[in-house]
């Protein structure tokens, strides 16, 4: 059994896929019976990426990627099965041989949250000097404001 999964795009993607969203398939299970795990989908995302979204492709294929569902993370050991909820396997599962498929606008899918990780942004801001003073935390009445 495979799972349909819609993911929102986060974080240190281009700007214009910021918010944007893509819904892949997973099956839940290896061909060897083993459970996908979410570094098996981050794998899987990174073969499957639409053609569509090409341009997003080497952020995708270069980037370290988080998952979130529920707004908590998930690790890379984490069986997607687990934090799937009963209404979510009967209702979002995808049938191995395609029998019986919806049409795509009447399907419903698992949202999670994919958050790409970089050191670099792409807004530049190498360009933006750097202050030569750290900020002085200020102490008035008791009340410490930490920088």
């Amino acid at each position: 059994m495979s799972i349909r999964t819609r993911f929102i795009l986060t974080g240190a993607c281009l700007p214009s896929y910021s918010g944007k969203q893509v819904q892949l398939t997973f099956p839940l299970e290896s061909e060897s019976g083993e459970p996908t795990t979410t570094a098996d989908m981050k794998d899987l995302i990174r073969r499957q990426w639409p053609e569509n979204m090409s341009e997003m492709k080497n952020v995708v294929e270069s980037t370290e990627m988080r998952v979130l569902k529920g707004g908590n993370l998930l690790s890379d050991d984490v069986q997607i099965r687990s934090v799937l909820t009963a209404t979510e396997l009967s209702e979002c599962s995808v049938a191995t041989d395609g029998e019986g498929d919806k049409p795509e606008e009447d399907q419903k899918s698992v949202l999670m949250h994919l958050v790409f990780q970089s050191s670099q942004s792409y807004a530049n801001k190498a360009d933006e000097p750097r202050p030569t003073q750290q900020p002085v935390a200020q102490q008035d009445s008791c009340c410490c404001t930490v920088l």
